[in-house]
């Protein structure tokens, strides 16, 4: 689940925008093991995840804007592989988003 706030133009014609979430990750886990003779491949439910994003768009005319925009995200994972083996991992991403964005 995300929620998003954009507020009214606050400089000039920019409008600034924050927005959160919390979920579940669910990874597509694919591991091979030789020496185990084993194989896990599959989608799990590994654990939480959340995202936090601040950003901000400007219009270049009535169906065009561009944006920038910075994303958190950080997802706990802990995957139960075939013969009784596990992966655990915390993953943490940070980006710097830039783009455009069509009104249709």
């Amino acid at each position: 689940a995300n929620g998003m706030r954009r507020w009214p133009s606050q400089w000039g014609t920019a409008t600034p925008y924050v927005g959160a979430g919390l979920g579940f990750a669910m990874p597509h886990v694919d591991v091979d093991v030789p020496a185990g003779n084993s194989e896990t491949f599959g989608y799990q439910l590994t654990g939480p995840a959340a995202r936090v994003t601040a950003g901000v768009t400007y219009p270049l005319s009535d169906r065009l804007d561009v944006f920038g925009e910075y994303q958190f995200t950080y997802s706990s994972n802990s995957a139960t592989l075939e013969n009784d083996g596990t992966l655990n991992t915390d993953i943490v991403t940070n980006a710097l988003n830039i783009g455009v964005t069509l009104k249709f």
